[in-house]
This record gives structure tokens, sequence and C-alpha cells, in this order.
């Protein structure tokens, strides 16, 4: 069957590619649609709809986009779509009854992990009771939900996840996803990815072994030439302290035997799966970065969440893994159901203490299916529904705070370019260069990076501990918003500065990268040897391709599609190329600026990667939230070459635009389309479509914190 499989895939989708491979193993062809946001609807349906689907699968993980994948599928059937839509993932199943309820769009809803599952629903379309997990209508205003069947525990058995034809880059060195396990030991009331896997029924936790581990990355190595693997477990320990030591040892053995040279690996974990030991053996594999799940540093917050650790953990975590010299980010959930100024203020101190991580903060959000959800529903205090539930923080002082935090924090916090994003990004590839090219990185930049990053932290800190003085005195609304609206001015104008010297460290950073000797010398003398062995595997392999994985020597004969990174300008190459491009196609630049609904910009930061020949080969827009801006550059850079470069190379620009030529305002048209409003306010940002306008009133949105989407 011809299959559609639509998901976000801001970076790789592992969920949905993991899918497609099982379905292309089964005999199916499959497409894959990335649908990253609200803006890309009409076109996402046009090409879904051109490719003649016979199934359309939605991945619908997040709540916050949910309405959104709804809204897709009416676009689907508006187009003659016909086949089933089947929709999965976190959000989808733990409200799969409400949704067949609620969106005739919808034909069904499937529980577990998506090979097996979606591969059991096309082989039995015509008996839909035979197919595990399935939700679906049993005849008119009846929904019917099957038994379901737990996932197989043996991961190493499935195929590999489809892989993009370029991968993302960091100074210029790919970075694939890829997942050593599945699923998490803890229990925290607040997590669907626990409500998820109990739902689906079986193994909470399960691990691949470390040498179908080392096979995957092996592969990725030496034929895609990546350098950088995110481990995207929601768990990457073992609860088991020996367990690990071991599992780690195994990975770097079984890596060098497959000639794995340096990389680099970040993954995420628990605090009180962090110890000094634990943390060298990481670092013997490549560690250079860690999220750690701190969540909160208030006792009864740490208690309301179930986090089952101990606030003296997290500040030993942090600790080890700065010692260890690692970068480590982390995220604090610290408005929640009860919290009180008293555990604000914790919160606030311990960024204060640990000033020199980047980090982010906000609201505990709470998903269907989950015990903070249940108990919150019983106490009568859950209002919205389950596109979005809300909450007043059962202290009013409280409840004033995170009012004042949402208009103050917004831009700084919950837009990709915020500055606190932006602390972590300096931070982040700051270390990618210690990892790759310890010697050019001098001590004088490390400081500047650092010292950034404690500025933007004692920022936040003075920031909340100011808001947390002013609500402690009972105020009006107006007096609030007025509070709010003061200090949300001062912070925007102090965020132009830091993001300024934040592009300046970027900068400064990528010009000190470059080639990488990556090969290790046992590699390199065994490649002319292993080339004739090679060939004769790949023909033997020839009539059943899937039969065996590939060895380490047909790695090596090779040749890696992207092993040879482009290498990084320097700050004197970037400003000729920037000079160049302003020279050029600066009239042009200005132009897409005005047309673009997203108003005039006077500056474009933009991150481009050419071929010897000059010629762009990448563009990516980094300036904000611009979309229609930044495919209209993205389109025009792809048409650019420039003379004077013979290496493959990239550079992070900002361009400042030439000024615009006044043109009078022309008359208004009654037929002609209006301008775009401005951005709504953020108890606006999720509007709720015309369908669903006899359910209950939109709850407050905040932002989205579903715990398989941290990073």
């Amino acid at each position: 069957m011809k299959i559609a499989l639509v998901g976000a895939e801001l970076e790789e989708n592992l969920a949905l590619r993991s899918i497609h491979a099982a379905l292309e193993r089964a005999g199916h062809c499959a497409q894959l649609f990335s649908f990253d946001e609200p803006e890309q609807l009409a076109a996402t349906a046009d090409r879904i709809a051109a490719s003649a689907p016979e199934l359309v699968g939605l991945s619908m993980v997040f709540t916050r986009r949910a309405r959104e994948f709804l809204d897709l599928a009416q676009a689907l059937r508006a187009k003659a779509v016909r086949g089933p839509i089947v929709a999965g993932g976190h959000f989808a199943v733990l409200h799969a009854r409400e949704l067949l309820r609620d969106a005739p769009q919808l034909d069904f809803v499937l529980a577990g992990e998506g090979e097996e599952a979606l591969v059991s629903l096309l082989g039995s379309l015509d008996d839909l009771a035979r197919v595990a997990g399935l939700t679906w209508r049993d005849g008119p205003g009846s929904v019917r939900s099957n038994p379901t069947c737990p996932p197989p525990d043996d991961l190493d058995a499935r195929a590999w996840p489809t892989r993009p034809q370029t991968f993302e880059r960091y100074l210029g060195l790919p970075i694939a996803n890829v997942l050593s396990g599945r699923g998490c030991w803890a229990a925290c009331r607040f997590c669907s990815i626990r409500a998820w896997h109990e739902a689906i029924g079986g193994a909470r936790f399960r691990q691949r072994t470390p040498e179908s581990l080392a096979e995957e990355m092996a592969s990725l190595y030496h034929r895609r030439g990546v350098r950088l693997f995110n481990f995207h477990d929601d768990n990457f320990f073992h609860p088991r302290r020996e367990v690990n030591l071991e599992r780690f040892q195994a990975l770097q053995d079984a890596l060098a035997a497959r000639d794995v040279g340096r990389i680099g690996i970040q993954v995420k974990a628990r605090p009180d799966s962090v110890d000094a030991e634990i943390v060298e053996k990481l670092l013997e594999l490549g560690l250079y970065r860690v999220f750690l799940g701190v969540e909160s540093n208030s006792v009864a917050g740490l208690k309301a969440l179930g986090r089952g650790i101990k606030r003296e953990q997290n500040d030993r975590a942090l600790r080890t893994l700065l010692r260890a010299g690692v970068h480590v980010a982390f995220n604090l959930l610290m408005f929640e159901p009860d919290c009180t100024l008293a555990d604000l203020a914790d919160n606030s101190a311990f960024i204060r203490r640990h000033a020199e991580v980047p980090l982010n903060f906000c609201r505990t959000e709470v998903y269907g299916g989950t015990p903070l959800q249940k108990d919150l529903a019983a106490q009568g205090r859950l209002t919205g529904d389950y596109f979005g539930y809300d909450y007043a923080i059962a202290e009013p002082a409280a409840e004033r705070a995170f009012q004042v935090f949402c208009r103050t924090f917004w831009g700084r916090n919950f837009r990709l370019d915020g500055v606190n994003h932006r602390a972590m990004a300096v931070d982040f590839e700051l270390h990618i260069l210690k990892r790759f090219w310890p010697h050019r990185l001098g001590g004088a930049l490390t400081r500047k990076a650092k010292s950034f990053v404690r500025a933007v932290n004692v920022d936040n800190a003075d920031r909340l501990e100011r808001i947390f003085e002013f609500v402690k005195s009972e105020h009006g609304q107006s007096e609030l918003d007025a509070f709010a609206q003061a200090l949300e001015a001062d912070r925007a104008r102090v965020d132009e500065g830091l993001s300024a010297c934040a592009e300046g460290l970027l900068r400064e950073i990528g010009s000190c990268a470059g080639p990488i000797d990556e090969q290790p010398k046992r590699w390199r003398r065994a490649r002319a040897a292993a080339a004739a062995a090679a060939v004769a595997a790949n023909l033997a392999a020839c009539d059943n391709p899937r039969a065996t994985m590939p060895s380490a020597t047909e790695y090596a004969a090779s040749p890696p599609e992207d092993a040879a990174p482009p290498v990084q300008c320097s700050f004197e190459e970037s400003a000729r190329i920037a000079a160049d491009i302003i020279r050029t196609y600066g009239a042009r630049l200005r132009e897409l600026s005005v047309q673009s609904g997203d108003g005039d910009v006077s500056q474009i930061l933009l991150h481009l990667e050419f071929d010897r020949s000059g010629r762009v080969k990448r563009a990516q827009y980094r300036g904000g939230a611009h979309p229609d801006l930044a495919a209209a550059v993205e389109r025009e850079a792809l048409k650019w070459t420039l003379p004077g470069l013979s290496r493959a190379s990239a550079c992070d620009l900002s361009l400042k635009l030439p000024e615009a030529k006044y043109v009078p305002p022309a008359k208004p048209d009654a037929g002609a389309p209006q301008p775009r409003p401005p951005p709504p306010h953020f108890s606006e940002m999720i509007p709720r479509p015309p369908h669903y306008a006899e359910m209950a009133p939109a709850p407050r949105p905040k932002p989205d914190t579903d715990p398989a989407d941290e990073k």
C-alpha cells in the first residue's frame, strides 16, 4: 500500500522514521511528510494529496499541536483523500475515544509502538477487531477499543530508522539522533511518557545491546560522516549503576572494534544517575553534553512532581558535570499547581547559585492520563479540555507571579531565538569546539562565553525576584498589567544587547573550528586491504541485501557521503562573504523582506554552506519567527554563487540590508489582501478551529513541556 506518514521534523523524527523503515521492510511504499508549524498546513495538504496515499498516519504526540493535525486531516478530506486516516502518539493514544467522538475526519487511533502496530493494521483492514490497540468506530455512535498487545522486548530485531539525505550540522559536523533504548523506569507524576507506556502495556523500559547500537553508530560514522550523536532516549541510564558501567564499557569496546574514531555524544540524565565514575566512563565514549532533568529544586516541588529526587542530588550532579567539563543544561517546572512564593524563591536561588549553567524555566503542564491530571480533576481544579488543560495555582500570590512571568519572560523563554536558548547554544557549541578542536579553544573565549551565560542567568534571577517581591501584596489587574508591561519592555531592551553578544560569540566559536583528523591509524592502514573483501561481501549480499549487517571492513571501503564536512569560515572570511552578498544580492533580499507577510526587517541571520565552486548548496534562515521570509530567503540563497572559494565552506552571517527606497502609499484597495495582523498575545496563542466551537472554552495556553520534547 501507499502510505503517507506525517509529523514534526524540526530534527529527525525517529518515531516516524522507524515506522517508515518497518513499512518498507514489510513491502509497503511509505513517504514521509514534515509538518512543523501551522503555516505549512495548506502546502503539506497539497503535497500529501498529490501523492495519492491509500492510508495517512499522523504523529500526534504533543497536546499543543493536536488541533493543527486535526485541521490537516480536515484539509485532506477536502482534497478528496478518501483512505483511512490513523493517529498515533502520546496525545492521540491518551485521548483516543474523545478524538473519535469529536473528530469525524479521523478513522482510527492506534496504540502501541508504531512499527508492529501499523503493519498489523495494514494487514487487517478487513477485520479491525483483530488489530491490537486499535480504537475505531464500530457502527454509528459506537467507539470500540481493542485490547493492546505489549511491544516486543527485543529492540535489536527492528530495522534502523530511515535517515535524511543530509544531516543538521554544528560547527560543520553532522549530527544524528539515535535511540539506545525505549521508555523510562521512573514514576514522575506529570509525565505523559509514563502514562503512554502504562496505556499500551508491557515493559516500561528496554535497552538495545551495545553491539547493535555500535553497529548503527558505526554505519552512520563511516557511511554518512556523522560525528555527533544525540541519544534521544527518554532515559539513557539503567536504574542500576553497575549495569550502566558495564554497558558503557561494552559500547566503547564495540565502537573501537568497528574503527569508530573521535565522536561526541549527548544524553539525558536524572540527577540520581550521575556520579564521577559514570561521567568518567561516558567521557571516554565522547560525552560533551548532558540535559539534566532537574525540574524543581524546592522540596515541595520535587514531591509534587513525583521526582523521587532530593535537592542535594541536583546540586551534586551539576557540580560533578561541571568539574568534568561537559556542557550541561536543565529545565525547571517551577510553577506547579501547589507551589508557593517560598518554593519559587528556592528555584530562583538555585538559578543564581548555578548561574554558569544555561537553563530554561516554565510551568508544569497537565497531560491526560497522568497522575497529576487525575488528582487535579478529582479536586475540581481543572479547566479547559483535553486539548489543553488549565489550572490556577492554589496560592494567590504564586498565581499572580505566574501571570506576570508569562508576559515578562515569553520572548526570552519560549521563542526559538530567545536569549535563554541562545545561552544554551553558545555553551553547546563551545563544548563541541572543546571536544574536537581543544587546541583552538583559548581561555579568553571560554571566559567570555561563561560570563555571557552567567549574565543571562543573573538577570533571570533578578527579574524573578522582582516579580516575587511585587506580588507579595495584592494588586488589581491593571496594576499587575502595568508592572508586567514595564518589566517586559525592560527585558526586551536588555535582550537586544544579549542577543548581539550571543551572535558575536557564536561567530567567534565558529571561526575556531576547522578540519579534524578523525580516522584512527588502524582504520587508515586497513582501508586498502579491506576494499577487495568489501566488494566480495557486497556481491554476496546482492541476492538478499537485508540478510546481514555491514561489517567494519565494508564501512572502510565505502566512501562516506558526508565525511568531509565544510570548513567553517574565519571571521574575516565571513565578513568578506557578507559584503559580497550585500553588494550582489542585497537589493533582492530587501525586496523579499518588504514583500513577505512577516513585516520588513533590517537584518537577516543566515547559515550558508558552499561547495568548492562557491555555489550555495544549503541555506538556513536563523532570524527568528519569520516563516514566509525564511522560506523565500532560503530559496533565493540556493541560486547564489560566490567567487573566490576553493573549498567546501560554511559560515554564519549577519546581513544588514540596504535601506528600502521610499514608495508613496497606495490608495486602499478593498479587494487587496490585508496586512498580516501583529502576533497574538500569549493568551491567544492556541486558536480554536470552527469545528470545535461547541466544546469547552479554550484554556489559557502555557508553553508546552511534553517530556518527550525536552532537549
